[in-house]
């Protein structure tokens, strides 16, 4: 499918401009650069009981101007009107359904299935894409045709759109990705060959399915390629601050670097960071604990850091510092977030 132009769609919501409310992404030619045909891109969108925000995420993907896009929502049985919303854009999606799930990943992967692209994302009910992101994304594959993966940069946003801050990734190395997740999942796309070698989500993981799935496709050697350009718009919201998901957020990642390192032959790459690994993985449990208020758990995650990591480097250990420092003296006079970015 040809995406709508703006014209074609709904009227926003009075009072509702800007991206993508009343500004779209230029129409592309049908061919690319080469005279070849766009890749047909499946976008599925996992939503419940997201109607405030779930219209601004589908007209996202609309409005990209993209010549051969395959667009699906998988709805959860929604019971705040999000339906309503999805049904005023239904002649534009490839299906869409609203029943009973298992969860975010088994949502993802009941789209995944019926997708048909070369290239496959997955883009969660409160998110963005951003103008031009597909275009993008096909110019880089045409341009690395052994791209497995594609992926940029992001904007953190509140519960209005208003930027918090931008949020730029780095190149790939596959080593330096066990210690920290800078793959931002919004911002990232995935070749078909890549999905049908390593499988679909792993069902079991909640929060740190997308952490999972690039370990799994970088222990399959896969290429991951770096564009530092901003691909899509994240929202935080305050439940991403809750103590139950801090505490799932944490056992996640810790099993998933049990899977990696209780295979019988770790590449040597992965294994000399093992202890760095871990370590970087209990420093942000730690700074997420703080943010939640669990001062305890807090210092105990950032003690636990520097056992497995005790020379971590200046910045880090600055951070653990600080952390453990101020949820001894029960203080939160300071982000953590923004101890993670500023300190020495």
């Amino acid at each position: 499918m040809r995406c709508p132009t703006l014209s074609e769609l709904p009227a926003p919501p009075v009072g509702k401009t800007g991206w993508p409310w009343t500004e779209e992404s230029p129409p592309l030619l049908d061919t690319m650069p080469d005279g070849s045909p766009w890749p047909r891109v499946s976008i599925v969108t996992p939503s419940f009981n997201q109607g405030q925000f779930i219209e601004e995420t589908i007209r996202s993907v609309l409005l990209q101007g993209y010549p051969n896009l395959e667009y699906t929502i998988i709805d959860g049985g929604s019971t705040d009107g999000s339906t309503d919303v999805i049904r005023k854009y239904e002649q534009w999606l490839a299906y869409w359904v609203s029943e009973p799930d298992r969860g975010q990943a088994h949502a993802i992967n009941k789209g995944w299935e019926r997708a048909h692209g070369e290239i496959l994302a997955y883009l969660n009910s409160d998110d963005l894409l951003a103008p031009g992101a597909l275009r993008c994304v096909a110019e880089t594959c045409l341009a690395q045709p052994d791209a497995a993966v594609v992926y940029g940069d992001y904007d953190l946003t509140d519960e209005a759109s208003r930027l918090i801050k931008r949020l730029p990734s780095r190149a790939y190395h596959r080593a330096d990705l066990l210690p920290a997740n800078y793959i931002p999942q919004s911002s990232t796309f995935i070749r078909r060959y890549a999905v049908e070698q390593v499988g679909l989500l792993d069902e079991s993981f909640h929060m740190t399915m997308d952490y999972e799935y690039w370990v799994r496709l970088a222990m399959a050697g896969f290429k991951m390629t770096y564009v530092p350009q901003v691909l899509s718009s994240a929202r935080i919201t305050p439940v991403t601050k809750t103590k139950r998901l801090t505490v799932t957020f944490l056992r996640e990642t810790l099993r998933v670097l049990d899977r990696v390192y209780g295979q019988p032959s770790v590449p040597d790459d992965v294994r000399r960071v093992k202890r760095s690994a871990y370590g970087g993985v209990w420093r942000l449990g730690g700074i997420r604990y703080f943010d939640a208020g669990m001062r305890g758990p807090a210092i105990r995650a950032m003690l636990t850091s520097l056992c497995w990591d005790p020379l971590p480097g200046r910045k880090p250990l600055a951070v653990a510092s600080a952390i453990i420092l101020q949820a001894i003296l029960g203080v939160h006079w300071r982000s953590a977030h923004t101890l993670e970015k500023t300190a020495p």
